[in-house]
């Protein structure tokens, strides 16, 4: 599986990788046997391309990062889950001022951190439209969460 670093700022971390990659396959395919080996660019190639993976954003919690951003949800979160839908994808805006946003299972987006200069891309604000208000500690983990995935200007 392709090691994958805040593919919600933008970065996918592949730097050389694909080269060397390319060069390896490229060198066992010319001195391969009629049949070639199944090489790991094959591999990957075979998985779904929606194939998500855990990371560890949030230390002893499972949430997932796609393309979409950091997926997390209450059933897999326990019983201190900060928000009031049951799932949300935290991603950074492309807009020029950046910033970390919440989109909720409700189909709406929430400002978590930042400034979102587009115009209706946010329909709310997170702290106070979101947040069951009842663990600060948890919430401040998503600020700080936020923060490093997001910072301004990104």
């Amino acid at each position: 599986m392709t090691a994958l670093t805040c593919c919600a700022c933008g970065s996918r971390g592949e730097g050389n990788d694909n080269r060397a990659k390319s060069e390896t396959s490229t060198t066992a395919s010319s001195t391969a046997p009629a049949e070639p080996p199944l090489t790991e660019e094959t591999e990957e190639e075979a998985q779904p391309a929606d194939e998500t993976e855990e990371i560890q954003i949030f230390p002893g919690r499972n949430v997932r990062i796609s393309d979409a951003g950091i997926i997390a949800n209450r059933s897999a979160w326990g019983a201190d889950w900060p928000w009031k839908t049951a799932n949300v994808t935290m991603a950074c805006s492309e807009a020029i001022n950046g910033g970390a946003y919440l989109n909720a299972a409700n189909g709406k987006n929430y400002l978590l951190n930042g400034t979102i200069s587009q115009q209706g891309f946010v329909d709310g604000n997170a702290g106070r439209n979101l947040w069951d208000q009842r663990d600060t500690d948890v919430f401040a983990e998503w600020m700080e969460a936020a923060e490093a995935l997001c910072p301004p200007g990104a």
